[in-house]
C-alpha cells in the first residue's frame, strides 16, 4: 500500500551544481526542486560519513522498530532513511514508514523511490512543517536524523521536551528517564555540529 498523488513526477539522481558557479546574491537554502532532484549527491559529498550515519540509523531502527507500529521520518526529505531500513528491518516485523518533510518536490522524489525499490511496508508521505505541532501515533521509532538545525530555534525545545518526555500512549520511552539533560544537548549539540558549515 503506497500514497499515490497524480503530482508531477520529480526525479532523482543529478550530480549536485547549484554552487558551482559564482552568484550575486546567495538566496536563504531552498528544499525546492532544483535542490531535490540531486539532494542525494549533495548529502553523499557534503556530509562526512553520510553512509556510514544511515548505516548506523537504520541497525538502530531495527532494533527498536516494534510490529504494528509505525516508525516516522521527521524531515525525511527523499527517504535514503526508510530504503536502508527496509533492508536491515526482520522479515517478521510489520511497521508502516510515515515520512515528513515540507518540500513536495522531496516527497515526489521519495514517493518514486520507495515506489522503485518496491518496499514491502506500506507508507505515508505528509507535507508538514516542523516548526508546529505534528500528530504522531502508535509510533515505535521517531526518526528526526540531520534534521534539528533546520527547525527554528524556537521550536527546538518542543522536540527536545518529546524525547526527553517521550510520547504518551505510544511505544516512544522518555530518554529523559536513559539521558541526563546535559546527555541529551549533547546529542542535539553533535546534531548541529553535523550541519555543513558548522
Amino acid at each position: 500500500m503506497t500514497d499515490k498523488t497524480d503530482r508531477p513526477r520529480h526525479v532523482a539522481g543529478g550530480s549536485d551544481r547549484i554552487f558551482a558557479d559564482p552568484r550575486r546574491q546567495i538566496a536563504d537554502f531552498d528544499f525546492g526542486a532544483e535542490t531535490a532532484v540531486v539532494f542525494d549527491d549533495m548529502l553523499g559529498r557534503s556530509v562526512p560519513y553520510y553512509d556510514e550515519i544511515q548505516r548506523m540509523s537504520a541497525e538502530l531502527v531495527a532494533d527498536f522498530a516494534a510490529d504494528g507500529t509505525s516508525i516516522y521520518d521527521l524531515g525525511c526529505s527523499t527517504c535514503a532513511s526508510f530504503l536502508n531500513i527496509e533492508r536491515r528491518l526482520p522479515p517478521d516485523v510489520s511497521v508502516r514508514y510515515v515520512g515528513i518533510d515540507s518540500s513536495q518536490e522531496m516527497l515526489d522524489i521519495a514517493r518514486g523511490k520507495l515506489d522503485e525499490a518496491r518496499v514491502r511496508h506500506p507508507y505515508e508521505l505528509r507535507l508538514g512543517d516542523l516548526d508546529k505541532p505534528l500528530d504522531i501515533e502508535h509510533a515505535s521509532v521517531v526518526m528526526l536524523v540531520l534534521t534539528l538545525q533546520f527547525v527554528r530555534p524556537l521550536h527546538r525545545e518542543r522536540l527536545i521536551r518529546t524525547i526527553h518526555d517521550g510520547r504518551p500512549g505510544t511505544l516512544m520511552p522518555s530518554w529523559g528517564k536513559q539521558l541526563s539533560s546535559d546527555e541529551i544537548w549533547k546529542v542535539v549539540t553533535y546534531l548541529r555540529s553535523l550541519r555543513p558549515g558548522a
